[in-house]
């Protein structure tokens, strides 16, 4: 919008007519660019939604090629000191 303006303001300036037909007609070419520019912005985010929806869709419904219960019950056998794994400290110092 301000590269805008200023395509205008620069045609204003120079514009002798007191009806103003230059600086009308570059105006008019501008927001009719800025009209198509906002048209490509609404239509790709149109053709993007499904892929955004995709990204955001809860993680029951994308199953990972990482097997996170594997990963969970080794973890579970090495804890069996009373350490949590929400715990910040170290299992292995002894408290002071």
């Amino acid at each position: 919008m301000a590269a805008t303006f200023a395509k205008v303001i620069k045609v204003w300036l120079d514009d002798e007519d007191p009806a103003l037909a230059r600086t009308m007609r570059k105006l008019d070419e501008e927001l009719a660019r800025a009209g198509r520019a906002a048209t490509m912005l609404r239509e790709a985010e149109r053709l993007a939604a499904p892929l955004r929806a995709l990204m955001s869709a809860p993680r029951m419904f994308c199953r990972s090629s990482w097997p996170r219960d594997r990963w969970r019950d080794r973890d579970s056998s090495r804890n069996e000191g009373g350490w949590r794994g929400d715990d910040l400290r170290d299992p292995n110092v002894t408290p002071v």
